[in-house]
């Protein structure tokens, strides 16, 4: 049946939380997935530099790879901000506006793009700059790619330690 789940923080502080759901299918029903070749989906996140100065900029590329010569239909690209540093939502506004990816968010540490398709055998890049807050030692975590209708169907990054001196 219905459920309804109602989170109220007050004060608002910003502290991050993630809901998860899962849902129970009767027996001999089997979800409708894709077939997909593994490995056939990669993601980069590159950092220009590792060692980063407060109150500077460094520039870093995320490209997710299609392996196959299949269309990766509405892929969601998810990778967090690392702590530390901040993010300008112009460089992603101007993505969209250039009808590079369909839409965004930024919330809550976490920015999510929202593509409309990867061609077989290509990539997809996006480049943006991080503004280094405080200083220490922090890990940034990995980037996620998954088909929307087939979330099972993604590939995960490797995390990157950072330093801001």
């Amino acid at each position: 049946g219905p459920n309804r789940l109602k989170l109220k923080q007050t004060p608002h502080p910003d502290i991050p939380y993630s809901i998860v759901a899962t849902y129970w299918l009767p027996s001999g029903s089997k979800p409708i997935l894709r077939e997909v070749p593994s490995g056939d989906l990669q993601i980069i996140v590159k950092y220009n530099q590792t060692e980063v100065a407060v109150g500077t900029r460094t520039k870093s590329t995320l490209t997710v790879y299609n392996k196959s010569g299949t269309p990766l239909d509405m892929p969601m690209v998810e990778f967090s901000i690392p702590a530390g540093f901040n993010i300008d939502r112009q460089e992603f506004r101007k993505l969209q506006d250039a009808d590079r990816i369909a839409r965004f968010e930024i919330r809550s540490g976490k920015i999510i793009l929202y593509l409309y398709q990867i061609p077989g055998y290509s990539s997809f890049t996006c480049r943006y700059s991080l503004k280094a807050g405080y200083s220490g030692e922090v890990t940034a975590p990995a980037a996620t790619v998954y088909e929307y209708y087939n979330p099972t169907h993604r590939a995960v990054s490797e995390p990157t330690k950072l330093i801001l001196r």
